[in-house]
Protein backbone atom coordinates (compact mmCIF):
# COMPACT_ATOMS: atom_id res chain seq x y z
CA UNK A 1 0.00 0.00 0.00
CA UNK A 2 1.71 3.98 -1.29
CA UNK A 3 2.32 5.93 1.51
CA UNK A 4 1.74 9.18 1.93
CA UNK A 5 4.29 11.87 3.80
CA UNK A 6 2.49 15.41 4.78
CA UNK A 7 4.33 18.52 6.67
CA UNK A 8 1.33 20.35 7.90
CA UNK A 9 1.52 23.67 9.83
CA UNK A 10 0.62 24.03 13.57
CA UNK A 11 -2.75 25.23 13.10
CA UNK A 12 -4.05 22.75 10.43
CA UNK A 13 -2.11 20.18 12.42
CA UNK A 14 -3.88 21.48 16.02
CA UNK A 15 -7.49 21.56 14.43
CA UNK A 16 -7.38 18.12 12.89
CA UNK A 17 -5.72 17.02 16.31
CA UNK A 18 -8.58 18.71 18.16
CA UNK A 19 -11.20 16.66 15.47
CA UNK A 20 -9.23 13.48 16.26
CA UNK A 21 -9.16 13.80 19.92
CA UNK A 22 -13.05 14.32 19.86
CA UNK A 23 -13.70 10.67 17.80
CA UNK A 24 -11.28 9.26 19.98
CA UNK A 25 -8.98 8.57 16.90
CA UNK A 26 -5.84 9.19 15.74
CA UNK A 27 -4.74 12.12 13.08
CA UNK A 28 -3.83 9.85 10.99
CA UNK A 29 -6.90 7.33 10.46
CA UNK A 30 -9.12 10.46 10.53
CA UNK A 31 -6.71 12.04 7.42
CA UNK A 32 -7.28 9.03 5.67
CA UNK A 33 -11.10 8.88 6.72
CA UNK A 34 -11.48 12.40 4.97
CA UNK A 35 -9.31 11.46 1.62
CA UNK A 36 -11.62 8.41 1.66
CA UNK A 37 -14.78 9.81 1.47
CA UNK A 38 -13.40 12.77 -1.01
CA UNK A 39 -12.38 10.26 -3.35
CA UNK A 40 -15.57 8.05 -3.31
CA UNK A 41 -15.38 4.95 -1.34
CA UNK A 42 -18.86 6.46 0.57
CA UNK A 43 -20.24 2.82 0.91
CA UNK A 44 -18.27 2.16 3.49
CA UNK A 45 -17.46 4.35 6.53
CA UNK A 46 -15.09 2.88 8.95
CA UNK A 47 -15.60 5.89 11.83
CA UNK A 48 -18.97 4.84 11.28
CA UNK A 49 -17.88 1.53 11.86
CA UNK A 50 -15.16 2.46 14.72
CA UNK A 51 -18.40 4.26 16.77
CA UNK A 52 -19.94 0.52 16.37
CA UNK A 53 -17.35 -1.38 17.60
CA UNK A 54 -17.14 0.84 21.15
CA UNK A 55 -20.54 0.86 21.42
CA UNK A 56 -20.19 -2.98 20.91
CA UNK A 57 -17.58 -3.03 23.56
CA UNK A 58 -19.23 -0.83 25.65
CA UNK A 59 -22.27 -3.01 26.48
CA UNK A 60 -19.81 -6.46 26.35
CA UNK A 61 -19.67 -7.75 30.12
CA UNK A 62 -16.57 -9.34 31.71
CA UNK A 63 -13.40 -9.94 28.75
CA UNK A 64 -13.59 -10.25 25.41
CA UNK A 65 -11.43 -10.37 22.31
CA UNK A 66 -13.02 -8.05 19.44
CA UNK A 67 -13.62 -10.86 16.88
CA UNK A 68 -16.62 -11.72 19.20
CA UNK A 69 -17.82 -8.27 18.43
CA UNK A 70 -20.46 -8.24 15.50
CA UNK A 71 -18.62 -5.40 13.54
CA UNK A 72 -15.81 -7.21 13.27
CA UNK A 73 -17.91 -10.67 12.32
CA UNK A 74 -19.39 -8.80 9.47
CA UNK A 75 -17.07 -6.91 7.90
CA UNK A 76 -16.56 -9.16 4.92
CA UNK A 77 -20.71 -8.52 4.36
CA UNK A 78 -20.31 -5.00 4.95
CA UNK A 79 -17.57 -4.58 2.51
CA UNK A 80 -19.37 -6.13 -0.52
CA UNK A 81 -19.81 -3.99 -4.14
CA UNK A 82 -18.53 -1.03 -1.87
CA UNK A 83 -15.40 -0.23 -3.91
CA UNK A 84 -13.69 0.50 -0.85
CA UNK A 85 -10.12 -0.05 -1.12
CA UNK A 86 -9.28 -2.42 2.01
CA UNK A 87 -9.50 -6.02 1.99
CA UNK A 88 -11.35 -6.87 5.26
CA UNK A 89 -8.16 -8.06 7.05
CA UNK A 90 -6.97 -4.40 6.56
CA UNK A 91 -9.91 -2.72 7.84
CA UNK A 92 -10.15 -5.22 10.79
CA UNK A 93 -6.08 -4.16 11.41
CA UNK A 94 -7.14 -0.66 10.93
CA UNK A 95 -10.21 -0.51 13.47
CA UNK A 96 -8.25 -2.97 15.88
CA UNK A 97 -5.55 -0.10 16.02
CA UNK A 98 -8.23 2.17 16.63
CA UNK A 99 -9.42 0.55 19.35
CA UNK A 100 -6.78 0.12 20.80
CA UNK A 101 -5.51 3.44 21.04
CA UNK A 102 -9.05 4.56 22.13
CA UNK A 103 -8.84 1.46 24.95
CA UNK A 104 -5.42 3.41 25.96
CA UNK A 105 -6.91 6.78 26.18
CA UNK A 106 -9.57 5.35 28.35
CA UNK A 107 -11.95 6.35 25.73
CA UNK A 108 -14.06 3.00 25.53
CA UNK A 109 -13.57 0.92 29.06
CA UNK A 110 -10.91 0.94 31.66
CA UNK A 111 -7.99 -0.81 30.86
CA UNK A 112 -7.57 -1.79 34.36
CA UNK A 113 -10.14 -4.54 33.98
CA UNK A 114 -6.84 -6.58 32.39
CA UNK A 115 -3.64 -5.43 33.34
CA UNK A 116 -1.48 -8.07 34.18
CA UNK A 117 -1.15 -12.04 33.36
CA UNK A 118 0.62 -14.71 35.92
CA UNK A 119 3.29 -16.86 33.72
CA UNK A 120 5.21 -19.04 35.91
CA UNK A 121 5.18 -17.26 38.66
CA UNK A 122 5.76 -13.86 37.24
CA UNK A 123 3.34 -10.68 36.68
CA UNK A 124 3.93 -10.25 32.74
CA UNK A 125 2.46 -6.80 31.85
CA UNK A 126 0.22 -7.08 28.75
CA UNK A 127 -2.42 -4.62 26.78
CA UNK A 128 -5.69 -4.82 27.48
CA UNK A 129 -7.00 -6.86 24.19
CA UNK A 130 -4.01 -9.30 24.70
CA UNK A 131 -5.41 -10.18 28.50
CA UNK A 132 -8.83 -10.41 27.25
CA UNK A 133 -7.70 -12.90 24.79
CA UNK A 134 -6.12 -14.80 27.46
CA UNK A 135 -9.13 -14.48 30.15
CA UNK A 136 -11.38 -15.53 27.45
CA UNK A 137 -9.76 -18.60 26.65
CA UNK A 138 -8.72 -19.23 30.32
CA UNK A 139 -12.43 -18.86 30.85
CA UNK A 140 -13.73 -21.44 28.13
CA UNK A 141 -10.45 -23.94 29.62
CA UNK A 142 -12.47 -23.73 33.13
CA UNK A 143 -16.13 -24.13 31.59
CA UNK A 144 -14.82 -27.70 29.69
CA UNK A 145 -13.31 -29.07 33.31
Amino acid sequence: MPRVNLSLNEAVYGDLKAEADDKGISVNNLVYSILKDRYGYNGFDILVEFENLKREARAQKGYFSLNALPTFQNLEKKLENTGYPESAAQVRARLGRMFQDAVEKNLVWDIDRAVTVDQDKNEVAKTAARAAVYASKLSDAMKGE
